[in-house]
This record gives structure tokens, sequence and C-alpha cells, in this order.
């Protein structure tokens, strides 16, 4: 929570008969709600709750197998993998490329693996940086660009992926289609000439 900058802690309170929960969120002293907080941060603390579930499931099973050095705990770790579907829902672009701090974090700590359904640039952005400061394997990531084009499509009409990696120093094998990277700079642009028209 404090690495993604959305809270210093959180807590959760079951009710007596365990069927509900309140969820709150701790800023310093100051205690809030989650519905009382932005759309986003509640859309993304399912993905947050899946993450721990995965790692607090392998804990446990490796606490009463091992007992040894943090490390070599760690490193017991069995591959697993969580599928989630645009982390980026309503979320701050600071906060949508710092969600792939966690995605690293979890894969080079936990050996957890994500398939990914994105349409962030600042997500794919992120990993770009990570990979190009080392902090990522150009092999652990693999980019899937789903264009829309109907001239990238079978014979069927079945749309044909095509994959895009990273290189070490950040830079893309392939490029997106248009439309994600160059949105941005498009409109950019258009700004610029009514500036100058005007």
């Amino acid at each position: 929570m404090a690495t993604l900058q959305i809270a210093d802690d959180i807590i959760i309170k079951t009710q007596d008969s365990g069927s509900s929960a309140s969820i709150t969120l701790k800023f310093g002293e100051k205690e809030t709600a989650l519905v009382d907080v932005g759309h986003g941060i509640s859309m993304i603390m399912p993905v947050l709750f899946a993450i721990q579930n995965q790692i607090n499931k392998q804990e446990d099973d490796l606490q009463r197998k091992y007992y040894g050095n943090e490390n070599e705990f760690l490193s017991k770790f069995k591959p697993s993998t969580i599928m989630i579907e645009e982390p980026e829902a309503n979320l701050h672009p600071a906060l949508q490329s710092k969600s792939a701090d966690i995605i690293v974090y979890c894969k080079q700590n936990y050996h957890i693996n994500f398939i990914i359904e994105t349409h962030s640039e600042y997500f794919v952005r992120k990993l770009q940086y990570l990979v190009a400061k080392g902090d990522f394997k150009t092999e652990d990531v693999n980019l899937y660009y789903f264009p829309s084009q109907t001239t990238l499509s079978d014979t069927k009409g079945n749309i044909i992926p095509y994959e895009i990696n990273i290189n070490s120093n950040g830079s893309l094998t392939n490029d997106f289609g248009s439309g994600f990277f160059d949105e941005a700079i498009s409109w950019k642009f258009e700004l610029l000439k009514l500036k100058t028209l005007n």
C-alpha cells in the first residue's frame, strides 16, 4: 500500500459472523473508509488482495515445511500466475505506472507471473524504464499487441496479435498500432497548430 502511495496501511475488520467486512485505509493517524476514497483505489484493491492471497497461501505452506533464512525462504516459492484485466481502470497516471513496480516486485520476490490486459501507456512505459534500468529482465516481459486493423486478420477475420519485446535499453522491438503511444503526441501537435494560428 505504501509503495503504491495509496495509504500507509489497510485495516480489515470482519463482523462477528464473518459474513462481511469493512475496509479502512490509514493515512498517518487518520482512517478513511474505502467507500469514501477515490473510485480508482477501490478498483485496484481486488488486484492487491488477489496478489496478497497468492503470497499468503504459499507462505502458509512453506512455514509448515521449511525454516531458514529469508532469501532461502523466498526462493522456495513455486511459480504461480494471476490474470488481471485493465489494472489501470480509473487510476491516476502515476498510480498506473507504480502498478508496474508491484508486478515486477512480485515476479522477482514471489515468482508470480502475470497475464495482464491493458491499454495503459504509463504501465508499458514504466516496464520499459525498469528493463532499461536493469531492475527487470527482457526475457521476463512479453507484450502482445492486438491490432484493430482488418489487414492484420486471418482469412476467417480473426485478429492476429503480434509480439513486442523490450530490449535491454528499454526500446521496443516493434511498434504499437496507431492510437496507443502516438495519440498524446498527435493531440500535442494539434494544440501547437492551434496556438500558431491564433
